[in-house]
């Protein structure tokens, strides 16, 4: 069951989940520290274990064989049960289904949600790095097709909070009380 920023505690590993730009490595990292825990991003695992950028594994050998690396990776962090993290996903994490029920079974996740207007100011001086924004048409507009056909999945998440007019410290305020307080 869902549940909004008021109504959950933590127990578990955290997953962050959301789209590009919604903060889910500089807030991950902030609450981590506040917290004494350790932190780690998918995308950072995969690119150390292949030596290269994300980018060029799409364009090398595509998005499906990019997923199934962002599966073992997030997998695998969330089989390590000796201790409590803070893991970022990949925008496209949830959208595997066999992922996202595995991180809803294994974690706490939770779907830091955005206005299409506050991921495009995070994203719009770097979107050539994303791969999924950069082929034809319009970025803004493919960044809001990813949203729409993502949203329903993002809302499977154990908690959402809402990001727009929130510092990165705000939300990961929010996080660590209910990591340090149960509230």
């Amino acid at each position: 069951m869902h549940k909004t920023e008021n109504e959950i505690y933590l127990k578990k590993n955290l997953t962050l989940v959301g789209m590009p730009g919604c903060g889910k490595s500089t807030i991950g990292q902030i609450c981590a520290e506040m917290c004494g825990l350790e932190f780690y991003d998918s995308d950072e695992i995969i690119e150390n274990e292949q030596g290269c950028k994300i980018s060029a594994i799409f364009s090398e050998k595509g998005e499906t064989y990019f997923r199934k690396l962002e599966s073992d990776a997030i997998i695998g962090k969330l089989n390590q049960q000796n201790k409590q993290f803070i893991l970022s996903t990949g925008g496209g994490a949830m959208m595997t289904p066999d992922l996202c029920k595995y991180m809803l079974e294994n974690s706490d996740v939770i779907f830091l949600n955005a206005s299409i207007e506050t991921l495009w100011q995070h994203i719009k001086e770097e979107h050539q790095s994303r791969p999924l924004l950069t082929n034809d048409g319009a970025p803004k507009d493919k960044l809001k097709a990813l949203l729409d056909k993502r949203l329903s999945t993002y809302l499977l998440a154990h908690l959402t909070i809402t990001c727009d007019d929130k510092t990165p410290e705000q939300i990961a305020q929010i996080i660590a009380k209910r990591l340090i307080t149960n509230e």
